[in-house]
């Protein structure tokens, strides 16, 4: 199942008795675990039937004794285990377990969190017949892109593609400490509608002058000494060098580009398009 779909399964109080959520991504990991929470629960309803089981220090049968109680003065409650890949099992609780798995209560939700899983096992494998399973994987740059641009449309704020580079390539992917910058910068801008490469590098905490922008600048002008100058400072703010080689092979692609269609005779226009 994808986020997509839990989204508007949940959206049409359609919930299954247990779920299974995994994976790199913690922030997607947590959403997909807090959507189904709200969904479930109302506010007034936590405190009887919401429980929050910690993997680490609990056991398999705890887990089934909760998840197999009734929800008092109300229809249904949420049963959550957070590291459930280290939750502890005997011989007779991984029974106890499987068992529950294929016939759960229905007016339980049971929601598995693990950082990673290992689907050669039984117990996963039991998961993976009987629960619905949710992969929260890393997201690809242009992934991150649209998931940028879909957390601002909840705010009806835009950000240019410039300013969105500089984010990433200052705060790097984890979509936690993206959406900590965002919420700054929504908060930052105010009433205005675009966030820009200035407002980025006033509110992440990046020196104008020590950006992957800045030292493209730079080389294209064939300042050697000022871009070394820019790429050390840049090195010891804890800049992504992966990145900085990206956005630096991006920019000799599009001079590459731009000398190629000069020896076409290609109007301005048209290079321009």
């Amino acid at each position: 199942m994808t986020i997509a779909e839990l989204q508007r399964l949940i959206g049409a109080k359609k919930f299954a008795p247990v779920y299974l959520i995994y994976g790199e991504e913690d922030y997607l990991v947590e959403e997909s675990s807090t959507l189904i929470v709200n969904a479930a629960l109302g506010t007034s309803e936590r405190s009887f039937n919401y429980s929050q089981i910690d993997g680490k220090n609990s056991s398999g049968g705890e887990v089934v004794a909760t998840a197999s109680s009734f929800p008092m003065m109300g229809d249904r409650k949420v049963v959550v285990v957070n590291d459930f890949n280290e939750l502890t099992f005997t011989e007779e609780e991984k029974e106890l377990f499987a068992r529950y798995i294929e016939k759960p209560l229905q007016s339980t939700v049971l929601i598995l969190i693990a950082p990673t899983v290992d689907f050669r096992r039984k117990l996963y494998l039991d998961c993976k017949k009987y629960a619905e399973v949710i992969e929260c994987k890393k997201l690809k740059p242009n992934q991150i892109f649209e998931w940028i641009e879909d957390v601002l449309k909840e705010s009806k704020k835009y950000i240019e593609s410039a300013a969105m580079e500089l984010l990433i390539a200052s705060v790097g992917e984890s979509l936690n400490a993206l959406k900590n910058e965002l919420d700054k910068l929504v908060n930052f801008i105010g009433e205005k509608n675009t966030i820009t490469i200035d407002n980025v590098s006033e509110i992440v905490g990046i020196a104008k002058e020590f950006t992957i922008f800045e030292l493209i600048k730079a080389l294209g002008e064939k300042d050697v000494q000022r871009s070394l100058m820019i790429l050390n400072r840049m090195l010891e703010l804890g800049e992504s060098p992966q990145g900085m080689i990206v956005m630096i092979t991006r920019f000799y692609t599009q001079l590459w580009r731009l000398d190629e269609l000069r020896r076409q005779h290609r109007s301005d226009n048209e290079i321009a398009t």
